[in-house]
């Protein structure tokens, strides 16, 4: 079946409703046409759910090709990406470097860097002070040596961070999430089903709260002023100065004691 008729029977089954059906045709023309200007089937791809626009990753696949960017003097990265994996690391560098082999659109807006991607891989380095915000459906994301604020949503893929600090806001449907934090000022993870593994420094100081709906909960932890029962734990690390909240519906937490990098 086409990509068109598969549209048109989304719409026959009630899946989509005929403004959806209008866009992702619309998006579909312009990819065919192979049009100079792709803004207008952007615009159409935001307005549609995103589990509904990988359906034409296919029909996209023609348009793609690798590319290598590179930005100075921005504060900020945006993704929004609908399939592939997704690799960003830290670099003492002050600029942005952009890799990436399918389809997708990079551009720059204001003091930030926005890449759309419905295809995919991505291989970012980035100054370590970056802002980044991440918003995916699937595939598996990789973040190491960061030094800011990292805001994460999406529905399946795993999810690995490596030697960060700063804050941490994730917000997750499927998937596992393994994170390895040096200083931790704000952590705010909503897990609906997978495990959340933290592997935190000895120096940490902050007030942990979990609560699990049906997973366990495991901490490794010495904590101050614990509070524990089966679907609940608090307590501090150190004076409880920064925070540490996780939500997670269907998977365990687990709490370890992060194992400080030897360097010679």
């Amino acid at each position: 079946m086409n990509e068109r008729l598969k549209i048109l029977k989304l719409l026959e089954e009630g899946k989509i409703n005929a403004d959806e059906a209008s866009r992702l045709l619309e998006a579909l023309s312009h990819s065919e046409s192979g049009h100079k200007k792709h803004h207008r089937m952007w615009a159409a791809f935001e307005h549609i759910p995103e589990s509904i626009a990988t359906m034409i990753n296919g029909s996209l696949q023609h348009m793609s090709s690798p590319e290598e960017l590179r930005f100075s003097g921005k504060s900020q990265l945006e993704i929004k990406a609908i399939s592939g994996d997704l690799i960003i690391q830290g670099t003492e560098q002050n600029e942005i470097l952009v890799r990436k082999d399918g389809f997708g659109h990079v551009k720059e807006k204001d003091d930030k860097i926005e890449i759309k991607a419905i295809s995919g891989d991505i291989n970012a380095q980035i100054p370590k002070q970056t802002k980044i915000l991440i918003k995916g459906v699937s595939g598996a994301i990789t973040i190491s040596d960061m030094e800011n604020e990292i805001l994460l949503k999406t529905v399946s893929g795993n999810v690995i961070g490596k030697n960060l600090r700063g804050s941490f806001t994730g917000d997750m449907i499927a998937g596992d999430l393994v994170l390895d934090f040096i200083e931790v000022k704000d952590l705010n993870i909503r897990s609906r089903s997978g495990d959340v593994m933290l592997h935190l420094d000895d120096q940490i100081d902050a007030h942990i709260s979990i609560e699990t709906e049906e997973g366990e909960i495991f901490c490794d932890l010495p904590l101050q002023n614990e509070e524990k029962n089966d679907f609940t734990l608090k307590g501090d690390l150190k004076t409880g100065k920064g925070n540490i909240e996780i939500k997670c519906d269907l998977g365990d937490t687990h709490l370890k004691r992060r194992e400080s990098k030897v360097t010679n």
